[in-house]
């Protein structure tokens, strides 16, 4: 039975990890019209570099599922976080809008696989009779990170701009990576074998011949349209109307 003290480290690192993972997600979101001047583009295509994050987050985590179950939850984690990094830096220093598209998909991918992980790896660990508190508390940390980083592009990007909003998103998911690499109990750790993603195939059939997960997922498809479809056009949208910017989106 693990320690109180010792699932409180894990929901702390899980929680760093959470929030640098989702922090970058929505922060191009209020930018939208101040990246479409300066890349010289579209504001309808630049809104798209949201999606470019949103699409690769929820491909990959089919495939980082059973690739965290072979060889650690806690080394895919880390080495996912660790490659959100090297996105966000490139971010900063993208000049190109294709190039910028390319490393928004890098960097979604990435962030892709530490939330449903973190989620397992809680399964592994966290006694059922905890499981519920410690999964509310990191989802608390998932959503501020979220929202935070949105706010926090809008409010600071005047006085940084775009190249420096992504700096400060690399410079976050730096924190979380550490909080992975310091904080990870790695006693214990069974040795890495080959990925099955043959059983984890069959698995996935499973739930998806269940007619009520089918329901979820539809409904989950629909309301993800429906909420944060509009986000990435909020910006353009204040900006024609002469309401104002970022800050305001």
């Amino acid at each position: 039975m693990p320690s109180t003290s010792s699932i409180a480290r894990l929901i702390l690192v899980l929680a760093a990890a959470g929030f640098s993972s989702t922090f970058a997600w929505r922060s191009v979101e209020p930018l939208v019209g101040v990246l479409a001047r300066d890349l010289r583009s579209d504001a309808h295509t630049v809104a798209l570099l949201s999606t470019a994050f949103a699409l690769p987050y929820a491909l990959i985590q089919p495939i980082l599922g059973p690739v965290g179950d072979a060889v650690g939850k806690e080394r895919v984690i880390t080495a996912c976080l660790a490659v959100l990094v090297a996105a966000l830096v490139g971010c900063a220093f993208a000049e190109d809008l294709r190039l910028l598209f390319g490393l928004r998909m890098v960097a979604g991918a990435a962030a892709g696989g530490v939330i449903p992980l973190a989620l397992a790896l809680m399964g592994d660990r966290v006694p059922m009779e905890r499981r519920q508190v410690a999964i509310g508390r990191f989802l608390v940390a998932v959503i501020l990170g979220q929202l935070s980083g949105s706010t926090f592009a809008g409010l600071i990007e005047g006085q940084v701009g775009w190249h420096g909003v992504f700096a400060i998103n690399a410079a976050v998911a730096v924190l979380g990576c550490a909080a992975t690499l310091l904080g990870f109990d790695r006693s214990g750790r069974l040795p890495a074998r080959r990925p099955e993603f043959g059983l984890a195939l069959t698995r996935y059939r499973a739930i998806v011949a269940n007619p009520r997960a089918r329901v979820l997922f539809a409904a989950v498809f629909v309301e993800a349209i429906a909420v944060f479809g509009i986000f990435p056009h909020l910006a353009p949208l204040i900006e024609a109307r002469g309401e104002g910017g970022p800050r305001e989106a």
